[in-house]
């Protein structure tokens, strides 16, 4: 495994790491409120309604079950908020990682791997390469390295860095781009990231 491989996986490491610990924090607060608010309701409606004939005591049992299903939902949004803030900070830090990442030789590596990884991948098909303005100035570098003539042209949709690659002729896709595999570990720390809401 090579460092920029190394690089990557310690960044998907330290999410999960990270959301692993905010998501048990966030499960612990909100079931110390949620039970604080469920004691301190269940407590108000004994007191309030102690000394009243039952026909009184069973509606107030259908309000205090409406009451908890309000205080349930409004838990569940105040969950769903904390966990896009807590998804928000941990990308925010990824973001400047790979951005102090595309800097480095190793993402010229990385670069360079792509598009073999590439070309390899579709050995008949003759290939157009995209990849952000900034990373342009690799062009001969990569073409050198791979001792071949490539057709390199900028993309507004990569923002991040990596390449993508169209098929001339049969407009198969080719991305390797750091957006999308980004975008890819959001997703997936969305789906697995350990809420309960």
């Amino acid at each position: 495994m090579d460092n920029s491989q190394n690089s990557i996986k310690a960044f998907t490491d330290a999410i999960k790491r990270m959301a692993k610990e905010e998501c048990d924090a966030i499960n612990n607060e909100t079931r110390q409120i949620k039970s604080q608010r469920l004691d301190a309701l269940i407590q108000q409606t004994r007191d309030k309604y102690n000394n009243y004939v039952d026909y009184e005591l069973l509606r107030l049992q259908a309000d205090t079950n409406r009451q908890i299903s309000i205080l349930h939902e409004n838990e569940k949004k105040e969950l769903a908020a904390l966990r896009s803030k807590l998804t928000d900070k941990i990308f925010d830090a990824v973001l400047t990682e790979l951005s102090d990442f595309t800097n480095t030789t190793e993402y010229k590596k990385l670069m360079i791997r792509s598009f073999a990884e590439i070309i390899e991948a579709l050995p008949d098909e003759e290939l157009e390469f995209f990849v952000r303005q900034e990373d342009m100035i690799l062009c001969d570098e990569i073409c050198k390295a791979l001792d071949r003539t490539l057709e390199i042209k900028p993309a507004d949709d990569i923002k991040l860095g990596g390449v993508k690659a169209v098929g001339i002729k049969t407009e198969s896709l080719a991305d390797d781009t750091l957006d999308t595999k980004l975008e890819e570990q959001k997703k997936l720390f969305v789906e697995h990231s350990g809420f309960k809401i």
